[in-house]
C-alpha cells in the first residue's frame, strides 16, 4: 500500500471504496478487511454502496461522498507501482495542474496478457517519467482537483473511454 502518501495527507486523506448498494454483510466484511490492512489509518477508509448502475455513475457517486481537495480514482484493474500515489499527488503542487492521469497499461509478460494486450485499448507501458501532456486519459487511474471534477463530472450517458 501507499501508506507514506496516505500519511502525508493527514486528516484530509480518505479512501472510499465504491460498491453496489445492498448486502450490508459484504460491506461490513470489506470494511473489516480494509481496517486490518490500513490499521491506524482505518478511519480514513469508507465503503459506500451506491445504486448507480453504470461505471461512471458509480465514480460520480463516490466523488460526491468525498471530502478532499483532490479526488483520486483507482480501479481494481490497476496495480499501482511504487510511489504511484505520492507522485500523482505531487503533480498538484503546480497550481496550473487540474487533472493528472496515471500510466495505465497491460504488462505483456504472460501468454494471456500478451493476447489480451493485442486487442485492448491501453497502450504499451511508457518508460517516460514525470508529467507530460496527453491526448486522452483513463478513468481507472486518474486524479482531479475536486472543484474541477465537481463542475463537470463524468458523463453518464453513452459509452465513454479515455
Amino acid at each position: 500500500m501507499q501508506m507514506a502518501a496516505l500519511e502525508s495527507l493527514g486528516t484530509h486523506g480518505e479512501i472510499i471504496l465504491v460498491r453496489d448498494a445492498g448486502n450490508d454483510v459484504i460491506t461490513g466484511a470489506l470494511t473489516a478487511v480494509l481496517a486490518s490492512v490500513f490499521g491506524s489509518h482505518a478511519a480514513a477508509v469508507r465503503v459506500i454502496g451506491v445504486k448507480a448502475k453504470r461505471y461512471y455513475e458509480k465514480k460520480n457517486e463516490g466523488a460526491a461522498a468525498a471530502r478532499g481537495e483532490i479526488l483520486v480514482f483507482l480501479d481494481s484493474d490497476v496495480i499501482p507501482e511504487p510511489r504511484w500515489l505520492e507522485q500523482l499527488l505531487a503533480a498538484f503542487d503546480d497550481s496550473v495542474v487540474d487533472v493528472v492521469g496515471g500510466s495505465t497499461y497491460i504488462s505483456p509478460d504472460t501468454l494471456y496478457s500478451r493476447a489480451f494486450a493485442a486487442f485492448w485499448f491501453f497502450p504499451p507501458r511508457s518508460s517516460d517519467e514525470g508529467l507530460a501532456s496527453a491526448d486522452g486519459l483513463f478513468g481507472n487511474n486518474i486524479a482531479f482537483r475536486s472543484s474541477v471534477f465537481q463542475s463537470s463530472q463524468y458523463p453518464t450517458v453513452g459509452q465513454f473511454r479515455g
